[in-house]
């Protein structure tokens, strides 16, 4: 469960709730959204609120749409190149998302992972003054998987295959990264399994 935000005399941003999903089949459709996100401060001086968790515990899962726990932003509406409000102020840090799959029966295609995933932490406020400003960006939270370390050629937290195109050569849940060898009007023509 995320923290509220600080602030010495005024409201920070709420902190982000808990959301457990435990399900045989859990399906995001491709609108679908879940969400556990941190408020935005309300006053220009207080901080953002910390995201919340989201946990899926399931044996199969169908995931198109968005989950995010990401820390609040910072400030009273006005923003100087999206770095929230301009009298300082930190940004909540990021929540944490976690997929617990049954390993006997997940099954990991591309097909049936391409959302998207996040636990960012909010941007502080703007500068005060160089002197004096002691925010911060919120850091980031985290994204866990039963199913790592994906061995190499396979990415993400579902351990998909990478697409042509794409290799992964290392054993953990990074992503897979684009191939950059291919000659001039050349095609990939197989998956980035090692």
């Amino acid at each position: 469960m995320g923290s509220g935000g600080g602030s010495m005399s005024q409201s920070g941003g709420t902190g982000g709730g808990v959301i457990v999903i435990y399900s045989g089949v859990t399906r995001i459709l491709y609108e679908g959204v879940v969400s556990a996100d941190g408020s935005t401060a309300s006053a220009e001086t207080s901080g953002g609120g910390s995201g919340g968790s989201v946990f899926f515990i399931s044996d199969e899962m169908d995931f198109h749409g968005e989950v995010h726990a990401d820390g609040g932003q910072v400030g009273d509406g006005r923003e100087i190149e999206g770095q929230g409000g301009e009298m300082g102020g930190g940004g909540g840090g990021g929540g944490r998302i976690m997929f617990q799959f049954n390993a006997s029966t997940h099954t990991t295609s591309q097909e049936r992972f391409d959302g998207r995933y996040h636990a960012l932490g909010g941007k502080q406020g703007g500068q005060m003054d160089g002197a004096h400003n002691r925010t911060h960006d919120g850091a980031d939270g985290t994204v866990w998987t039963s199913l790592a370390p994906c061995r190499p050629g396979w990415g993400s937290v579902f351990c998909t295959e990478c697409p042509q195109g794409s290799y992964k050569n290392t054993t953990d849940v990074s992503l897979c990264v684009p191939c950059e060898n291919a000659p001039e009007h050349a095609n990939y023509t197989q998956r980035g399994t090692a």
